[in-house]
This record gives C-alpha cells, sequence and structure tokens, in this order.
C-alpha cells in the first residue's frame, strides 16, 4: 500500500525532500554582506575602528564603498609597528622594519578621515628605528587631526637601562593658531622613551 502524503504549509511528509533554501520572497533574501553595507557609513567607520589596521583594509575588496569607509577609520593604531613582517634571517632585520615603517607612512597617506579618536606608534627593534623626521610627520599627522589620545612608545629602543632618549617631541605643531586649537582637541598623551624640551611644557 503506498504511503499517503500530507501537505501543510508547503512542506510534504513521506519522501524525503530537499530544505527549500529561500525561506522568503527574492527581495528579502539578503545576504550578510548586503544587510551589513545598508549601515550608515558613520557606524561602519565606527565597528571597523575596533578591528586592526590590516583587517579594516581587508575590507576593501567587498565594493567600491568599503574602499572609502576603511580609510576613514577613527583609531589607528600601530601597536610593535617592527613585528608587522617578521624576517626569518637577522641579516634582513633591517629590510624588514624600514618595509614596516614604509607601510605606516602609506596607511597614512590613504587615511581620509577629518579627526582621530587614538594613534599610537610603539617600535620594539633594537637594530633599527624610525628617523626623527619620520615620527614628527607621523606625530604632526595626528595632530593636525585633532587627536583624542597620542601614545609614542620608544622604550625598546634604549640600549640600556642608562641609556637617554634621543627622540625629542617636536614643536612644530604648536607653533600656529591651527596648531594650538588642535592640542586642545587631545585628552590623552603618552610618551615613553622620548623627550620634551622646556618651552613645549
Amino acid at each position: 500500500m503506498p504511503k499517503r502524503k500530507a501537505k501543510h504549509s508547503g512542506w510534504t511528509y513521506g519522501k524525503r525532500q530537499k530544505i527549500p533554501i529561500n525561506l522568503g520572497d527574492k527581495e528579502d533574501n539578503y545576504s550578510e554582506e548586503d544587510q551589513i553595507s545598508q549601515l550608515p557609513d558613520v557606524i561602519l567607520i565606527s565597528i571597523l575602528s575596533l578591528l586592526g589596521i590590516r583587517e579594516a583594509a581587508r575590507t576593501r575588496v567587498l565594493s567600491k564603498r568599503w574602499i572609502c569607509v576603511w580609510k576613514q577609520i577613527t583609531c589607528l593604531n600601530f601597536d610593535d609597528i617592527d613585528a608587522l613582517s617578521k624576517p626569518q634571517k637577522k641579516r634582513r632585520q633591517r629590510v624588514k622594519t624600514t618595509s614596516s615603517y614604509n607601510w605606516v607612512n602609506q596607511v597614512l597617506q590613504l587615511h581620509q578621515g577629518p579627526s582621530l579618536d587614538e594613534f599610537k606608534i610603539r617600535s620594539s627593534s633594537l637594530d633599527y628605528s624610525p628617523s626623527s623626521s619620520e615620527i614628527d610627520n607621523w606625530i604632526e599627522f595626528a595632530m593636525w587631526r585633532r587627536v583624542q589620545g597620542l601614545e609614542i612608545d620608544l622604550e625598546a629602543g634604549r640600549r640600556s637601562r642608562f641609556s637617554s632618549p634621543s627622540y625629542i617631541f617636536p614643536d612644530k605643531p604648536f607653533r600656529s593658531p591651527f596648531g594650538i586649537s588642535c592640542i586642545k582637541s587631545l585628552k590623552h598623551l603618552s610618551l615613553s622613551f622620548v623627550n620634551i624640551t622646556g618651552e613645549l611644557v
């Protein structure tokens, strides 16, 4: 005696049936990426700012819109920039580290956001440290974007516990009226192994 088939709400019982993929109308069947992309830019920027810079940059492959969004993240945390690319041989250390600093400069050139919540640089290399002019440019970049939290950590670059810091915090960003207005946005400043002149204080 053949099995009876009962139909209920579009499902057929008896024989095995494939589970339907479309659970609603076509216009309601959005992918997860499409749903996220519908959010306003300000929310997307906030989300990406919680990620690492490399992870945020990878979202640019999603669409043309994401290419612009990741460039506006408000937190630039270059924590241990020397570890971005680990060399397999010690003789390649200088080349790899220099490449990491070039990557920092490239990120700053691409950044399009008008302001920054946080900007952090930490160098752990004993063999090669960024030049003073490089660090000056990074700090000036952050100050021009009215950064609220600035952290420069060069502690690992000292040769011994009795070494004196060789880098002097620049006063150039604060010489102009615009620079003075930018410093008013600064709420948190952390400097490790950095000299500060009396005039700047």
